[in-house]
């Protein structure tokens, strides 16, 4: 089963779960996609793109546990 899938899945359970509210459905996919990635170990900030690739980080930098240092010209 792909990760949308089971997003999707567990959003609607969320809703089932809350009485099937109306509009609430965002919220749904949003605390499901969070649990989904929690499960993977894959912070949710992280889990639809791999941005400090894109970013053009140095893979020493790509660590979450590394911090860039900014040195100020002379």
């Amino acid at each position: 089963m792909d990760r949308e899938q089971k997003i999707r899945e567990r959003a609607n359970q969320i809703w089932e779960e809350e009485g099937r509210p109306e509009g609430s459905h965002e919220e749904h996919w949003r605390r499901a996609e969070e649990e989904i990635a929690a499960s993977e170990h894959v912070p949710a900030e992280d889990s639809n793109e791999n941005w400090r690739e894109e970013a053009g980080l140095p893979d020493d930098q790509r660590s979450p546990s590394v911090i860039p240092t900014v040195i100020p010209p002379d």
